[in-house]
């Protein structure tokens, strides 16, 4: 929301910034704007009026190709390890560098995670656990992409299984 004082007649350009979230669904998208002019006591509505609406088409900022995967085996073991490869292919305007990591891991588990540098878009997140860990499965594991601040990007891979193997 925009405010401009009673006397705005002088205005005849007026920029504002539109901050789109990374979990927009990607489509071609409708926008206006409204102009409400306020009576005296600034809450009555006089009049209205729109801009024509114009089209916004989002974008990908990021996409994910990694092995597609139904299971990762990791084997227990101290110098023992799998690696997920993958790309991550950056839009020509989303030049920062960006995190990769694993979800849906249970509460306790270690984080699997790196920094994904801007002039690199290949990456290997390497899984390993120590000797002496026990057997165990856990579903819907993702490889997901997060934009700075560790915010959740649109891109993640297909759930699989990673079965922990002694």
């Amino acid at each position: 929301e925009v405010s401009l004082p009673a006397d705005a007649s002088a205005i005849s350009n007026l920029d504002l910034s539109l901050t789109v979230p990374v979990d927009v669904p990607v489509h071609d998208w409708a926008w206006t704007i409204r102009a409400d002019l306020l009576g005296e006591d600034e809450q009555t509505v006089v009049a209205t009026a729109y801009a024509p609406v114009e089209r916004l088409e989002t974008i990908e900022p990021l996409k994910l190709t990694i092995d597609d995967t139904e299971r990762v085996v990791v084997p227990v073991g101290d110098n023992q390890s799998v690696t997920l490869s993958g790309t991550v292919v950056r839009h020509a305007d989303y030049r920062v560098p960006v995190g990769v990591r694993l979800t849906g891991l249970p509460d306790g588990e270690p984080p699997v995670e790196i920094i994904l540098p801007l002039e690199s878009d290949t990456f290997e997140l390497k899984i390993g656990y120590p000797t002496g860990t026990a057997a165990k499965e856990m579903a819907n594991v993702r490889v997901e992409v997060t934009t700075q601040g560790g915010v959740p990007a649109t891109a993640r891979s297909k759930p699989f299984t990673l079965q922990i193997k002694p």
